[in-house]
């Protein structure tokens, strides 16, 4: 008893030598990556740091930004060193808008991802934008926005564009002048080129000296949008011909006759058999 517990416990002892570097991968992973400053502006600046884990060493990392679903692919990149660590300063894009995100880093060589806790991003002093109509609107509408630039800057146009699903598109305005006080009021086209579905998106407004602000927006299919409806799987035809043999045997019911007749014919021969041998005691 005292070896086969020795054994096992070595066993053990080498199956927890196997999982270590599984173990520090996890525990890197587990923490959160750095993000200084908490509270950045659009168009800032901020300083990363994390770990890949020994995984992710000598590779790149690439960075997204995450807010109510969507994924916004961000410019920059880090290279990690021989443990997995980089350390890297990234630009907030000056179109991302206000609002709350999370920073996501995803190691190249392994595939992870590590991820911050909540960015309060924020736009300059004086950009603010809000939708006039209901935060719901229909592919291929036009809705009315309203907001203000920075008074520095109450010369020129306002610009719209839409992100969703990682991407960001120019949106047709009409009414983007900006007022002497700073403020604008727009129609907005939600044209159905510059979205790729139904769903949650975020609407942007950049201001003359690239000062931007945010709206969710819900967009719904276009009205009269007929649904897809699936192709029907065509089916063989059910063949219906009576396949019963002349004679009233069913088709493939006649091997089991002729194994039928086979076990009562031994079964006669059996009792054949036991009369002769009582005829011949007798």
């Amino acid at each position: 008893m005292k070896i086969t517990i020795n054994k096992f416990i070595k066993s053990l002892m080498v199956l927890a030598v196997a999982l270590l570097p599984l173990a520090g991968s996890a525990l890197f992973l587990g923490a959160n990556m750095s993000v200084t400053p908490g509270s950045p502006q659009t168009g800032s600046t901020v300083t990363v740091a994390g770990s890949c884990g020994t995984a992710g060493f000598d590779s790149s990392v690439s960075f997204s930004l995450l807010r109510g679903g969507i994924t916004l692919n961000i410019p920059g990149s880090a290279s990690t060193n021989s443990s997995g660590g980089f350390n890297t300063t990234l630009t907030i894009p000056a179109s991302y808008g206000s609002g709350q995100a999370t920073l996501v880093a995803t190691c190249t060589r392994s595939g992870d991802t590590l991820s911050s806790g909540e960015l309060a991003i924020s736009a300059p002093p004086g950009t603010q934008i809000s939708l006039i109509s209901p935060g719901t609107a229909a592919i291929g509408s036009t809705i009315t926005v309203v907001g203000t630039c920075p008074a520095v800057t109450n010369t020129g146009n306002a610009s719209f564009s839409l992100a969703q699903s990682s991407v960001i598109r120019l949106l047709p305005a009409v009414g983007t002048a900006i007022a002497t006080d700073g403020s604008f009021r727009a129609d907005v086209g939600l044209v159905a080129s510059s979205i790729s579905s139904p769903g949650q998106a975020i609407l942007f407004v950049t201001c003359p000296d690239n000062s931007t602000a945010s709206a969710n927006i819900t967009l719904l299919a276009a009205p009269g949008t007929a649904p897809v409806t699936p192709t029907p799987t065509p089916t063989a035809p059910v063949d219906t011909e009576d396949t019963t043999p002349v004679g009233g045997v069913a088709a493939g019911q006649g091997p089991l006759a002729l194994q039928l007749a086979a076990v009562i014919l031994a079964l006669a021969g059996f009792g054949l058999t036991a009369s002769l041998l009582r005829f011949k005691r007798l």
